[in-house]
């Protein structure tokens, strides 16, 4: 649609399209309605798998700390309070 009438905005695209769609008979349409149920079904699995797995303890590999950069500069809070440090009059 956008590609034969480049010079429409989105706005104007998606009205065309909507149209197309409620202008289409019911026995094309219920073809695409079965793939977005059929989807929606997927959806709601991999939904359900995702939580269960959130919710249990990740491996023992990915629980390891972060390392610190080698050669990192070790920074207290007294100096950053020495950088920091404001004059109030």
């Amino acid at each position: 649609m956008s590609k034969e009438n480049p010079e429409l905005h989105f706005k104007e695209v998606a009205t065309k399209v909507g149209q197309m769609w409620r202008d289409l008979a019911e026995h094309h349409r219920e073809k695409y309605q079965q793939l977005a149920d059929q989807d929606k079904v997927r959806y709601e699995r991999e939904k359900e798998e995702w939580r269960i797995r959130s919710l249990q303890a990740p491996p023992e590999e990915e629980k390891t700390k972060k390392k610190k950069r080698k050669g990192a500069p070790k920074v207290s809070c007294r100096s950053c309070e020495k950088v920091l440090r404001v004059d109030v009059l």
